[in-house]
């Protein structure tokens, strides 16, 4: 390639140029847990920013947590992502935000705890020794018939 300012016939390389450009992308490998801003928030896609080459497609496969997610978060929330994939079949990292709905459902749950403030969940399964049950920020457990139980019926 030849640099056609005439103050200068310097020719420029093209591996002078790659080497002149500094990229700051970071390379992700599974399992680490990384920063995230989220840049895209729709019904069917999450997509958040981790400093890699391209975005980050969140994967979530359970409904419930998806719903909560999309309930909680908001274009440019700062996340805590898990990297499922360092690169998927089209070019993007694949990561969960499994973890940080967790975290901000225990804290939620230490808060009303602490207020001593109802939780609605629903029961999923009645067993011998109490309920299976379920959040709909997707936290699943069990209470134990000991406890106090207050019903409200809803009919599907």
């Amino acid at each position: 390639m030849v640099n056609t300012n005439s103050k200068s016939s310097k020719s420029t390389t093209m591996a002078e140029l790659l080497a002149s450009h500094k990229t700051t992308f970071v390379k992700v490998n599974k399992g680490e847990i990384l920063s995230a801003v989220v840049t895209k928030l729709t019904s069917s896609e999450i997509l958040v920013d981790i400093g890699a080459k391209t975005e980050a497609v969140v994967l979530e496969k359970d409904k419930r947590i998806m719903r909560s997610l999309l309930s909680s978060i908001k274009l440019g929330d700062k996340v805590m992502v898990a990297v499922l994939n360092p690169e998927s079949d089209y070019g993007n990292p694949v990561v969960s935000l499994r973890r940080f709905n967790d975290e901000r459902v225990w804290k939620q749950l230490d808060v009303l705890q602490k207020s001593k403030e109802q939780l609605e969940a629903t029961v999923d399964e009645s067993t011998k020794g109490g309920f299976l049950v379920s959040t709909k920020d997707g936290l699943s457990g069990f209470l134990p018939n000991s406890q106090t139980v207050s019903w409200k019926i809803h009919r599907i």
